[in-house]
């Protein structure tokens, strides 16, 4: 059977610490397309930043996050507001 190298490794840690594995997956959710957040995704970086000392204001956030989805644009398109 392959695995990924460290997966054995990982699973035998977790082992370690909680029993059986309680996730069997992670999902990762990118512009809202699974799940729908309750809070703008500025406010919730502001607010942890907050929580570990990093202060920047949410225009300065989605500025500096909005970047490089812009690079990534085709030539001759423009993104504004939300991604599909």
């Amino acid at each position: 059977r392959w695995e990924p190298m460290g997966t054995r490794e990982y699973y035998e840690y977790r082992r370690a610490i909680y029993g059986d594995i309680t996730h069997k997956a992670i999902l990762v959710d990118a512009a809202g397309t699974l799940l729908a957040p309750t809070e703008p995704m500025a406010q919730v970086y502001r607010t942890v930043g907050d929580k570990y000392g990093v202060k920047y204001l949410e225009d300065d956030i989605l500025m500096r996050t909005s970047r490089p989805w812009r690079a990534r644009a085709p030539p001759n398109k423009t993104l504004t507001g939300a991604l599909p």
